[in-house]
């Protein structure tokens, strides 16, 4: 009956996703768009839970920061109030929570635009750990704070290798990994900063503690032969590339006892 075709504008009938994001309310009596419902309330949550932490009411602030971040992660406040989060954390020194705080931001929100100070507070948070901080458990400072370092460290170094924190995060991992007598992965971790930091300035601190740590390993094997012969290569090493380094004595006495 009807032989004449007639074209069919796709463009008068929006896709399905866009009508999705409008819903009836009752109590406007009308369609509402739920997202920018959802943006207001995630903003209103957040002025509220500024106003608590003005009032020094850190417990309640952090509730309402963390609602946020669950109700609406992908709001606009969102990544600020993960911030947030972790900075009150550090306010009532919970280093572990802090960086449990950081950490997430930096996994959800990778382009943050304060990224690069969220690390440089996690490197922050991996010294306090080195230097003997406890992380907390149930508000008591009871954890060992030297696998806390590592973790941070270990963290950075993978997100952010190339940062300024960087090179000084990888020889922190060193010496944590160092200091809990895990000899041959803190001569990885120096090794790789050696390779990957060409232009460091940490460069001769990396051979050195390399030459040293491979001494101690062989004291902690009962100075096996093969790794007295490392540490006398990485001795060597030192003292060829830095003859006038601040560690030249200290190597010169470590060459001695190695070879002694």
């Amino acid at each position: 009956l009807f032989s004449h075709k007639i074209p069919f504008n796709f463009n008068l009938f929006p896709a399905f996703s866009v009508w999705a994001r409008w819903v009836w309310s009752p109590e406007a009596g009308k369609f509402v768009n739920s997202e920018g419902e959802a943006s207001d309330a995630a903003e209103e949550q957040y002025q509220y839970a500024l106003q608590f932490y003005r009032e020094r009411d850190l417990d309640e602030t952090i509730e309402q920061l963390k609602n946020i971040v669950k109700k609406y992660p992908q709001s606009k406040v969102a990544p600020d109030a993960q911030y947030r989060l972790g900075t009150v954390y550090e306010e009532k020194n919970d280093y572990l929570k802090a960086f449990e705080s950081y950490k997430s931001l930096v996994e959800t929100y990778p382009h943050y635009r304060s990224f690069d100070e969220v690390i440089e507070r996690l490197y922050r948070i991996g010294n306090l750990f080195y230097a003997g901080k406890r992380a907390k458990l149930w508000g008591l400072e009871i954890l060992p704070s030297l696998p806390r370092a590592i973790e941070v460290y270990s963290f950075i170094t993978k997100q952010a290798p190339f940062g300024e924190s960087g090179d000084n995060a990888q020889l922190q991992l060193a010496l944590a990994y160092k200091k809990s007598g895990r000899y041959q992965e803190a001569m990885d971790a120096l090794q790789t900063l050696i390779d990957q930091y060409p232009q460091s300035d940490l460069l001769p601190e990396a051979r050195f503690q390399l030459a040293e740590t491979a001494f101690d390993r062989s004291n902690n094997e009962y100075r096996d032969q093969r790794s007295l012969d490392e540490a006398g290569k990485q001795v060597g090493r030192f003292l060829s590339r830095h003859p006038t380094s601040s560690e030249t004595e200290k190597a010169e006495k470590l060459k001695q006892a190695s070879d002694e």
